[in-house]
């Protein structure tokens, strides 16, 4: 029996936490680690054009565009279980975040 996990919000509907879950703990502990990566081959074939494009959308622009996708979806996970009937989302307080 699982008694506790931890997952950010937009696994919640896709894994049916919220079927088996009514009480969540809102806590910052940062985002999920993820890659974006191709292999130098792959990269050395492609035309001049799509080497440009992948050099001038990637780096910082790209993470930029990541994390803000990755706060909304967050955003709307939690606020689609804080709208559903019986289930509760509680936020650590900052203290004991701290500690």
């Amino acid at each position: 029996m699982v008694e506790g996990l931890t997952t950010s919000w937009p696994a919640v509907f896709p894994f049916k936490l919220q079927e088996v879950t009514t009480f969540h703990l809102d806590a910052p502990l940062g985002p999920a680690p993820a890659f974006v990566v191709m292999n130098k081959d792959s990269f050395a074939r492609l035309p001049d054009a799509g080497k440009q494009a992948i050099e001038k959308l990637s780096g910082e622009h790209f993470v930029r565009r990541m994390a803000s996708a990755s706060d909304r979806m967050d955003r709307e996970g939690r606020d689609n279980v804080v709208k559903m009937p019986g289930q509760t989302v509680a936020k650590l307080d900052p203290a004991e975040g701290e500690r």
